[in-house]
């Protein structure tokens, strides 16, 4: 059995009514709107830190801002951290990452 393509997008500062807005018009998203509707979209989410680098960080390991220790933007994650992308490259997937991957 093959393994399924997993393709993870976490964009700053886009709101979802921005993505609801484009079934009225106001901003065209095809492609976005494409990819949503084959895959999962969470339309109710929360984060203990709305800052990037720590919000990146627990995204990455599953663990909250106080357990992995990036408390604000500039802070390293720590290596020796399990990250879902290690576990996904562990378990025979190829990995990648393009943009923002602080």
């Amino acid at each position: 059995m093959s393994k399924p393509n997993i393709v993870f997008f976490m964009m700053d500062q886009l709101s979802a009514k921005w993505l609801e807005a484009a079934s009225a018009g106001a901003c065209p998203t095809p492609n976005i709107d494409a990819l949503r509707a084959r895959g999962v979209s969470f339309t109710n989410c929360i984060t203990s830190n709305p800052v990037c680098c720590p919000t990146r960080a627990t995204l990455a390991t599953g663990l909250t801002t106080r357990q992995h220790g990036v408390l604000e933007n500039g802070y390293q994650l720590d290596p020796a951290l399990p990250t879902f992308m290690r576990v996904l490259q562990q378990a025979g997937w190829r990995t990648g990452a393009l943009g923002k991957v602080h």
